[in-house]
């Protein structure tokens, strides 16, 4: 047994009982890439997810835009912005969640997000086609987008379907010698075990020790609700900045690499600011954290990431409170890392 990230590289595939725990993007990139090479698949998914519909998903880039990508000038920024501008013009409005909606599936939170869905639906039964058992277990029962929104060309619902591939929705109750036991008495026999069970997302930079003005804690400070100026700077902590640090995650609008940017942008603006100025260190103001922390905050409970139909999403914490999320337009958020407010700043 082993989890996705440490998949020995001599592992055996061909004949074997392989169980699966875990059906989220790990996973369900994970099942269709082994099914019919192992004997008998079995997945073990807690929570059925939005999929959309990406006929391209495991095409191969064509020849000649990685030509053009190559040689034309200019030609990646401007495939990058055809590719990247529907969502950053979109905002985060198809997020919002809207107080006088009223879904009864509970599968929206708008009327927009209510459309999504029924579309995404209607594409999702289009796959699974007459399998009513396959359909009830697929289908979320949560707002559209909630989660971490899968892609798929139809190769992850046409994989459950496979003969030698069975879809567990049954809690775990524990794993055995000789395979995993669902908490109906049921026993999977299994050679090998995977945990694609995700990963730590809430604790960021926790493989460091990381200590700031008169020995504070990084970890201690955090706790289970970290909070950065921007997700950048943190007070006690002078001449640290942060790239996708707390709330800077997408979920909606564009690429990470478009945060990353800004972020590096932002952390070497304030550097110059503090060269420029004879400092040694640039410090944000407490204040100016706790306003932006609390105005994340507020902005974060009315999108459809906090909603709380929402459980066993890794975007939140124990308390059921996102932390790791950008709330956001990108574009509103370019326009705040342009440039440093020295007056949100300490420099000694």
């Amino acid at each position: 047994s082993f989890h996705s990230t440490r998949w020995p590289r001599d592992l055996e595939l061909a004949g074997t009982r392989f169980a699966l725990i875990g059906a989220g993007a790990s996973g369900f990139q994970i099942g269709p890439a082994i099914a019919g090479k192992v004997g008998q698949l079995a997945i073990f998914q807690r929570t059925a997810q939005w999929i959309i519909p990406n006929p391209l998903y495991h095409a191969p880039v064509p020849p000649g835009d990685r030509w053009a990508l190559r040689h034309l000038p200019f030609y990646g920024r401007w495939y990058r912005l055809t590719m990247s501008m529907p969502g950053i013009a979109a905002g985060t409005d198809p997020y919002r969640i809207d107080a006088g909606h009223d879904d009864p599936s509970g599968r929206s939170v708008n009327a927009a997000n209510a459309q999504r869905a029924a579309a995404l639906l209607t594409w999702m039964k289009s796959v699974v086609g007459d399998r009513g058992d396959l359909l009830s277990k697929v289908v979320p029962d949560y707002p559209a987008t909630g989660k971490r929104i899968l892609q798929d060309d139809g190769t992850w619902l046409r994989c459950l379907q496979r003969p030698d591939v069975t879809l567990v929705r049954t809690a775990i109750e524990r794993i055995v010698p000789d395979g995993v036991v669902t908490v109906d008495g049921a026993h999977y026999p299994a050679d090998v075990i995977c945990y694609a069970t995700g990963f730590r997302h809430n604790d960021f930079l926790s493989s460091m020790d990381v200590t700031g003005r008169t020995g504070a804690s990084l970890r201690e400070q955090w706790g289970d609700e970290p909070t950065a100026y921007l997700g950048i700077t943190i007070p006690n902590f002078p001449n640290l900045f942060c790239v996708y640090g707390p709330g800077t995650n997408l979920a909606a609008g564009a690429g990470l690499f478009y945060h990353s940017e800004f972020q590096v942008h932002y952390a070497i603006e304030a550097i110059r600011e503090t060269l420029a100025s004879g400092a040694r260190s640039c410090e944000v103001r407490a204040e100016a954290h706790d306003d932006y922390a609390t105005r994340y905050q507020a902005e974060m409970s009315q999108l459809v990431w906090s909603h709380p139909s929402i459980k066993h999403s890794h975007y939140k914490n124990q308390e059921g409170k996102v932390f790791t999320l950008s709330p956001w337009p990108i574009d509103l958020y370019w326009e705040w890392t342009r440039r440093v407010d020295r007056n949100d700043y300490v420099f000694v």
